[in-house]
Order: structure tokens, then C-alpha cells, then sequence
């Protein structure tokens, strides 16, 4: 069996920096826009290449998922139907997702200050909440795919911001710049909470560049 080429896809994304309570706020939203909505977590390496298929935990909440990788199904009809093909040296077991379909790269949060050691340089590293990434496939020539996709993303906006922060070194909190509308990044609104109780607390901290991000007020 060989692969055959896909059709086109629209895969519009988001990034964002949500709190344990930005995520439930969130996902509250979401199932009540689609109140069919399910999720899934990843399968692990080496789940779909056993002699038997896979078992999907199809749950109704993202807060019932375990790991950082989550994909979504917003039909509530969807049963994954399994068939083996090759994949490079192996044989795993694949089932096609109904579009459109996400998947969520969840945040995840450090509480305590530790260090990294990059490029034989040790470097701090503050308490802080990582970036999270949500993408869709949506069928490129399926409006209404595309549609359905928006309205999830657009939802953020009703639990984040992407205005009105500092970009600053760390940890010398010294300023690069302020994002004042516009940003590449959605803020949980409990994030940025969380980030003002402790000006040692950092929002998309990247510790190779050594910078994240803090609330403005």
C-alpha cells in the first residue's frame, strides 16, 4: 500500500498563554459553541504499532485529558475506523480524522525558578507559563469548514488579550519592547493575574534568547 497525497488544507492556528483556569474557560466555550465537541490525547510512540489497534479515549472535556498534546473532533459522530499501512520501517495502525479537526499544544506551567544550561552557558530561569499553540485542518475549498474553525479561534479572544504587554530580558527585567495591540501571543486573563503576584514571574519565557513576557499594568 502506498500513501496517497492529501487534498489541500487550510490550517489556520493561534498561540496562546493560558493558566490552568484560561484552559477550563476556554474549553467551556468551545463546547458550548459546539456542544458535540471531543477530544482525545495523543497516542504515545509506539501505541499504534501493536499487533491490535489502538483504543481512543473520546472524552467530553480538555481538562479530562492527560497529556500536553490533545486533537479535537468537532463531529459527534466520529468512530475512528483503523487500518494498518506501511510507515517508513514499520506498520502502524492510522484512521482518517473528519475535517475540520484540531489539535492543542496545552501550556504548562513552572512554578519554581530553576537554571538550563544552553550552549555550555547556564542561564536562569524564572517561574513562568510556556506558550500553547491551537491549529485546525479545515478542507481548503470548505467554507464552512473554515468557518467553524474561526469561530473556535475567534472564542479565545473572549479569555485573552494580545495587547498591552512588556517584552523584557531576564533577569534583569529591563524593557525591549511593549506590545500594545496586535501581538503574535493571546494572554489568559488568569495568566497575566498570576504574573503580577511576583515580578520574578515570566509569560513565553524563552530561555535560549533569554526574554519573555510580562502584563504592561
Amino acid at each position: 500500500m502506498s500513501w496517497e497525497p492529501g487534498p489541500p488544507l487550510h490550517m489556520p492556528q493561534r498561540y496562546f498563554i493560558f493558566s490552568p483556569k484560561d484552559e477550563a474557560a476556554y474549553d467551556a466555550l468551545l463546547r458550548a459553541a459546539f456542544p458535540g465537541i471531543r477530544y482525545y490525547d495523543w497516542l504515545k510512540h509506539g501505541e499504534n504499532s501493536k499487533p491490535d489497534p489502538p483504543e481512543l479515549r473520546l472524552v467530553g472535556a480538555l481538562a479530562e485529558c492527560q497529556r500536553p498534546y490533545v486533537n479535537v473532533i468537532l463531529d459527534p459522530d466520529w468512530r475512528p475506523t483503523w487500518q494498518q499501512s506501511p510507515n517508513h520501517k514499520t506498520t502502524c495502525w492510522v484512521s482518517d480524522l473528519p475535517y475540520p479537526n484540531a489539535t492543542i499544544e496545552r501550556s504548562r506551567a513552572c512554578l519554581e525558578a530553576s537554571v538550563m544550561v544552553i550552549n555550555h552557558k547556564t542561564c536562569p530561569i524564572p517561574p513562568g507559563i510556556d506558550e500553547g499553540l491551537i491549529y485546525f485542518r479545515c478542507l481548503r475549498d470548505e467554507k464552512a469548514q473554515r468557518s467553524l474553525a474561526a469561530k473556535a479561534i475567534r472564542l479565545i479572544s473572549k479569555v485573552a488579550t494580545n495587547k498591552n504587554v512588556l517584552l523584557v530580558n531576564y533577569p534583569s527585567l529591563e524593557v525591549r519592547w511593549k506590545v500594545e495591540t496586535g501581538g503574535h501571543y493571546w494572554f489568559g486573563f488568569d495568566a497575566l493575574d498570576w504574573c503580577r503576584q511576583d515580578p520574578e514571574r515570566m509569560l513565553g519565557f524563552q530561555a535560549y534568547r533569554g526574554y519573555g513576557f510580562r502584563p504592561a499594568d
